[in-house]
């Protein structure tokens, strides 16, 4: 083997998380591997699938093998068997669950929003951040802000806002332990 098949890692498949996107992303980084060593014949893609995807992933094929498969053949029964079993009204319904946790700072707040909204299939994901952001986040004043704005605000322009009410806040309550150890 080469440098470059350490690069493979291999599939997890236990994880149930995002299974079916992972392993999109991880059969084309195999197709160009395959591409690269300039392997051609079926029956060697297959045995490098297999190998290099682990044991997992040759477990998960055994059940629906067939010995006439191609390399595509497998590919494609791999894939029907990683697709998420995992509705995206499941995910909607953990999305609009989602709360920024008492002492949680913002952006970790955001970015858990982020994370999970990549899974839900929103037609704008922005939005639906936006109206997360302002329905369940614990400063009163950043939801404030939003409602009695005049203009409509980008998702960008209430992240912002959010980090410096938060960040002024902080310096605020630094001032006040300051402050009271003076008197």
């Amino acid at each position: 083997m080469g440098l470059e098949d350490q690069y493979i890692q291999p599939f997890d498949t236990l994880d149930e998380d995002d299974r079916s996107k992972r392993w999109e992303e991880w059969i084309a980084n195999f197709d160009r591997f395959i591409f690269i060593k300039g392997v051609k014949e079926d029956n060697l893609k297959i045995n490098y699938l297999l190998f290099l995807g682990g044991n997992g992933v040759d477990k998960v094929y055994q059940p629906v093998k067939d010995e006439t498969d191609t390399y595509d053949v497998v590919k494609g029964k791999l894939t029907d068997q990683f697709k998420s079993k995992f509705s995206s009204k499941i995910h909607v319904l953990q999305f609009r669950e989602l709360y920024q946790f008492k002492g949680e700072l913002f952006e970790n707040f955001v970015t858990r929003l982020k994370e999970k909204a990549k899974k839900c299939s929103f037609a704008d994901e922005d939005n639906e951040i936006l109206v997360q952001i302002l329905h369940k986040c614990t400063s009163q004043k950043l939801k404030r802000k939003v409602l009695e704005s005049e203009k409509e605000l980008k998702l960008d322009e209430i992240i912002k806002a959010g980090k410096l009410e938060e960040s002024v806040t902080v310096q605020l309550q630094e001032f006040d332990k300051i402050s009271d150890t003076e008197k």
